[in-house]
């Protein structure tokens, strides 16, 4: 049984493909989540007191057992991702293991991530708001407009804004850094820049290869290139503090560093642009 409890279902009011679709569940109750968490985690706990020796060892032991599944994923993820820890350009899992390691000791909120994120497999979600969410439909121009929203909401806060900014994304709204700047919103967007509408160039791909057509034209329409966008030149450009591109693996962590700095200690808006792989 699928007990849901959560307001998305209240977000829909037209076709299905507007909000993808919803979670079937046996029950749905209209609330919030973070509010329902503290009491449920305290029934629980009545329970598992109030069973018996040999139910509590069966509780005892699929706590075990996940716990394990846990621990093989993040450590295998680990394995990837020291392989492509020097990588050129700059891999994924460097990207977000070098910003995880920068943010780790503050109490962050992911406000955006790129598809082919690593965050879930790397860094230690431990309580809830820590991610905003994602755009609905596959739209572009979310994420920058989005991070706008939740740094005005934390500013006054000690809530460390991390914006993980598609490139393709943010130049559908790239005068959403000016917004920033006016109005000095303490947030880090660190530019996922791989110089490509990559799910695009994906889809076209697929759609070559399922057709039997040549996928080496893949990236017409869809690549970024020739001239290469300068995204610290175009942050700055509108009052954002900004350094890169980023192209060597071991310029990023200092470079995360110094924008951090300014963010908290400013309290105005960074970016770093890192060149990253398309995938």
């Amino acid at each position: 049984k699928l007990v849901l409890m959560e307001c998305g279902h209240l977000f829909v009011h037209s076709w299905a493909s507007t909000y993808e679709r919803l979670m079937p569940a046996t029950k749905v109750i209209t609330g919030s989540a973070a509010a329902m968490l503290p009491r449920l985690l305290g029934l629980v706990k009545n329970l598992a007191q109030n069973r018996g020796a040999s139910e509590r060892d069966t509780v005892a032991q699929r706590f075990e057992y996940v716990r394990r599944l846990h621990d093989t994923a993040r450590e295998e993820a680990q394995r990837q991702a020291a392989k492509a820890w020097d990588q050129k350009p700059i891999s994924y899992p460097r990207l977000f293991g070098e910003v995880w390691d920068a943010i780790k000791d503050h109490d962050w909120v992911l406000s955006q991530r790129p598809i082919g994120d690593w965050s879930r497999r790397l860094w230690d979600y431990q309580k809830p708001g820590q991610f905003i969410g994602e755009g609905k439909g596959g739209g572009l121009g979310y994420g920058l407009a989005a991070s706008l929203g939740v740094a005005l909401a934390y500013a006054n806060t000690d809530k460390f804004v991390v914006n993980l900014q598609p490139d393709g994304d943010c130049l559908y709204v790239a005068s959403g850094f000016w917004t920033a700047a006016h109005h000095r919103l303490p947030m880090l967007t660190v530019m996922v820049n791989n110089r490509a509408y990559q799910n695009s160039v994906q889809h076209q791909t697929r759609v070559a290869a399922n057709r039997g057509r040549p996928t080496d034209t893949s990236g017409i329409g869809c690549d970024i290139r020739e001239p290469d966008v300068d995204f610290a030149k175009l942050a700055e450009a509108q009052g954002v503090w900004s350094e890169g591109p980023i192209e060597d693996p071991a310029d990023l962590g200092p470079a995360l560093r110094r924008a951090i700095g300014v963010v908290r200690d400013e309290r105005r808006p960074a970016l770093v642009d890192v060149v990253t792989s398309r995938r």
